[in-house]
């Protein structure tokens, strides 16, 4: 089954309804699949938790929209979770890798990358 697991930014557009993000939802087959990790959901509620800058309807209806279109299928966290991460760091490695072999590898991400660490 086709699908995406879509990153905080991508979530927040999605539950905004940002009209180019919906072109491209509409432009997808039916049973296309939207899934956050567990993280990405603690992300975005953790920024809900950090801020009362917005309206608090708003951020209940977000919320409720998490929990209704995210939360059943989360990806969540477990042991095996350290091996995916560990492929992915280094295949970025192997591929990007910085000009000195002693940087840092989230100054590396960050800083000449652009990559979030909890992006990985």
């Amino acid at each position: 089954m086709p699908g995406y697991l879509l990153d905080t930014n991508h979530v927040a557009a999605l539950c905004n309804r940002n009209p180019l993000l919906m072109q491209k939802v509409a432009s997808l087959p039916a049973n296309t699949q939207f899934r956050a990790c567990a993280v990405t959901l603690g992300e975005f509620e953790g920024g809900h938790l950090m801020t009362q800058s917005t309206d608090q309807q708003k951020r209940d209806d977000a919320t409720a929209f998490l929990n209704k279109a995210f939360l059943p299928h989360a990806l969540p966290i477990s042991i095996s979770t350290r091996l995916y991460y560990a492929q992915i760091i280094a295949r970025i490695w192997k591929q990007q890798g910085p000009a000195k072999p002693s940087t840092k590898t989230e100054r590396h991400l960050v800083v000449n990358l652009s990559i979030d660490i909890n992006d990985v």
